[in-house]
């Protein structure tokens, strides 16, 4: 037995261990903070939720949009991609027919066999090339990029460029 303030205590005393009301309360406060941590997982879970809704729904709308912009630029390279081809098409049948005449001075019939004749066929509408093609359609930007990509071949830029400059309209 030990002596504390005078008085006998027994050894195995019930000071060394917390009280009932003690424990009762450490427990009531543990219980308490995981409800208190529950409750704010699930609040803080509900915002959260709504949140992710409203984001969806902002992306999908997103998506939307972009899918109908995207359908409207496509229905416009199908008509595009249409006219260019309707109008090569007609190129290529004036072509022909362009061959067929007969020059204006037909002065026998000899000269005309012998001009015919002279005359290379006309290249075909797929056989022409870049830079005459970018110079008929006017198209500068597109020009630019050929010159660019070919600078290392000055003669051929030389060579192709003066021909191909006397096709644009302007």
């Amino acid at each position: 037995m030990a002596v504390r303030n005078g008085s006998m205590i027994p050894p195995h005393m019930k000071e060394d261990q917390p009280s009932s009301r003690t424990r009762e309360l450490q427990e009531e406060t543990v219980n308490t903070a995981l409800t208190n941590i529950e409750i704010t997982i699930e609040q803080s879970n509900h915002p959260q939720f709504l949140k992710s809704i409203d984001d969806i729904t902002a992306l999908s709308a997103a998506v939307d949009s972009f899918k109908r912009q995207y359908d409207e630029l496509q229905s416009h390279m199908d008509y595009i991609k249409n006219a260019i081809d309707s109008n090569l098409k007609s190129r290529a049948s004036e072509s022909p027919s362009c061959r067929s005449q007969s020059p204006r001075n037909d002065a026998s019939g000899e000269t005309t066999t012998a001009v015919a004749s002279q005359s290379p066929p006309k290249e075909t509408v797929h056989e022409i090339s870049e830079v005459d093609r970018l110079c008929e359609l006017m198209c500068s930007k597109g020009l630019r990029r050929y010159m660019y990509s070919n600078i290392s071949d000055r003669a051929k830029l030389i060579e192709e460029l003066p021909a191909a400059l006397k096709l644009a309209k302007e």
